[in-house]
Formats: structure tokens, C-alpha cells, sequence
């Protein structure tokens, strides 16, 4: 899909009644930077106003904390802001931008539409052209084995060619297909998939079930692309979702391979420094203290002081 690589900001937009009232609120100024940064957004989902990261996976408030780099709590007072003003609407179960069109950038709307319309009419004539080569091979098939004499050798000859013409023209309709595969339960990409997604449940039980066919195949391509075993991916997996940071930005396959780099550098930093780190003194194995003889003079001192106050104390007594 082609990008929108700007949104409207009318010179008025200060002027505006709703706006004027959040700059009275606390926080104002980050609040009206959100609002900024939620418009930037919905324009590079490109979907009428809707903001997300893919369709099944919708922003949380936590994800858009760490991506606008503001507090929790501010995050939260803006979209309830923009709730009670109606400038934004979450009924769908994602951010939606009301009256996105005084906002959006028209004329790109409208090619990106037009270049929409020719994709799909491509794809749909691919469709046809593959439909029509699969009868087309069917008949040829059809039309050999019921106008030939099937002796043996003809009949090795027959299917070669068959098997030649078939051959092509699988090529041909995977190619235009952009080698869509499917993935069942024993692939080693679609059990990863749903043990990416099983973590993600321990961090969110209500995190939507996602497309696992795709995920599996973002998989495939971390493999078989990428260079990694089905081990380190695995092992991503687990150190991801248990990383603070890392479990609230990586929730889908695409995510997980896009940032493998930076978490690798950062996985092994954090291993690093748990390797250099002192272990503090109440926590070290306490060393072996040989016990000396104490000096005769100043156990002699000892003993005298304590008779000259145990005589003192007598005499007090008897006074």
C-alpha cells in the first residue's frame, strides 16, 4: 500500500474551542502533543482514521506510552481528553480519529485509492489467467488420453509431457500467488507462532488471537531469510516477553524479526553485565578468621580492673 507521508494542520487549529479548553487543563502541552501524534499515526495506518499496528493488533495504552515516550498517567488523561470531546472514538476496539477527513491528505487519499483499484484488478486478472491455464491443462489432458493409441511407449511419452506441461504451469501460478504457502500443526513455524503467542497471554490474557498463518510464515523467513535456527528464535521468544520493554513493543511475528538485532544486542548486554556485576558484601562467602592467644599484660590488666570494681562495689555496700 502506498504511504501517506503527511496529514493537515489547519493555521487555526489553536483556535479551535476544544483545543483551546485542553490548553487550560494540566499537562496541556503534552496532551496537545499526543493529539499531534495520534493524527502522524492514524495518517501511516492509512485506514479512514483508525490507528494500529496491524489489523488484529490494535495500540494499548502502554504501547503508545513507550512509543510517545510520556508517562502512563498523561497517556491515559489525553485519550480520556479526547474521548469526552468526541476527537477520537474507541468503540471498535482501536483508535479511531473523528472527522479524520479534516486531517487527512486528500489528493494522496485518492491516488493511493486509485492505486488500490489497479492492484485488485491485477490480482483479479492473474486470477483469471490462472483459472483459464488450469481448464486449458485439463483439456489437453483430457484430449490425449481419449485421441491417442495408448501403447507403453506412448503412454511413457504422454505423461512426461504432462507432467512437463504441469510443472510449468505450477510455476507459473506460484509465482503470481508471491509463494503464499500454508502451514499446519507439525510445522515447526506454526508451533513457534502459537508459543510466541501463549507467552503473550501470561503478559495480557486478553490479547486477540492473531492471523497464525502469517505469523508462521514471518517465521519461515526469519529461517530460511534471515540465517536464524529455529533454537534462536525460540530462545528470542522467551527472553522478548520476559523483558520489560521488549513484551510490550514485539506482539507479533513481523515485530519480532524486524527488532531480533536490537534485542540481541541487548540480550547480551544484559548477560554481560549480570556476568561483571559485584556481588555485594552481605551476599560474599565470609572469609576464615584464625582466632589469636590474647597478650598476658593485657589479660592481667583485665583481670585487675575487674577486682578493683568488684572491691569498690563491696565497700559501697557496706558504707
Amino acid at each position: 500500500m502506498a504511504e501517506i507521508t503527511w496529514v493537515k494542520l489547519t493555521i487555526n487549529m489553536f483556535d479551535d474551542e476544544k483545543i483551546r479548553l485542553i490548553e487550560a487543563m494540566p499537562e496541556a502541552d503534552a496532551i496537545i502533543i499526543i493529539w499531534v501524534r495520534l493524527l502522524t499515526l492514524a495518517g501511516k495506518t492509512n485506514d479512514d482514521g483508525r490507528i494500529y499496528i496491524d489489523e488484529d493488533l490494535p495500540y494499548t495504552d502502554e504501547m503508545l506510552s513507550t512509543i510517545f515516550n510520556k508517562p502512563l498517567n498523561t497517556i491515559r488523561l489525553a485519550l480520556e481528553t479526547f474521548k469526552r470531546f468526541k476527537m477520537i472514538d474507541t468503540s471498535e476496539g482501536v483508535i479511531l480519529i473523528t472527522n479524520w477527513e479534516k486531517h487527512q491528505n486528500v489528493e494522496a487519499m485518492s491516488r493511493v485509492k486509485l492505486q488500490n483499484a489497479e492492484r485488485q484488478k491485477r490480482y483479479r486478472d492473474r486470477k483469471k489467467i490462472e483459472q483459464l491455464n488450469i481448464e486449458d491443462l485439463e483439456k489437453r489432458e483430457s484430449n490425449v488420453t481419449d485421441t491417442l493409441p495408448v501403447t507403453s511407449h506412448h503412454a511413457i511419452d504422454i505423461e512426461v509431457d504432462i507432467e512437463k506441461d504441469k510443472e510449468k504451469n505450477i510455476k507459473d501460478i506460484t509465482s503470481t500467488k508471491s509463494g503464499k504457502r500454508i502451514y499446519d500443526d507439525t510445522s515447526p513455524y506454526l508451533q513457534l507462532s502459537e508459543y510466541l503467542f501463549s507467552k503473550m497471554l501470561l503478559n495480557n490474557p486478553e490479547a486477540k488471537k492473531p492471523n497464525m498463518q502469517s505469523w508462521a510464515d514471518e517465521l519461515r523467513k526469519m529461517v530460511e531469510l534471515d540465517g536464524r535456527t529455529i533454537e534462536q528464535v525460540k530462545g528470542m521468544i522467551e527472553w522478548s516477553q520476559a523483558d520489560d520493554f521488549w513484551k510490550i513493543n514485539v506482539l507479533c511475528t513481523k515485530k519480532l524479526r524486524e527488532k531480533y538485532d536490537q534485542m540481541r544486542v541487548a540480550a547480551n548486554a544484559n548477560y554481560k553485565k549480570r556476568k561483571t556485576e559485584k556481588m555485594p558484601e552481605w551476599a560474599e562467602t565470609p572469609r576464615d578468621v584464625t582466632e589469636t592467644a590474647p597478650d598476658p599484660d593485657q589479660q592481667r590488666a583485665v583481670q585487675e580492673r575487674i577486682a578493683r570494681l568488684k572491691s569498690s562495689g563491696k565497700n559501697s555496700e557496706a558504707g
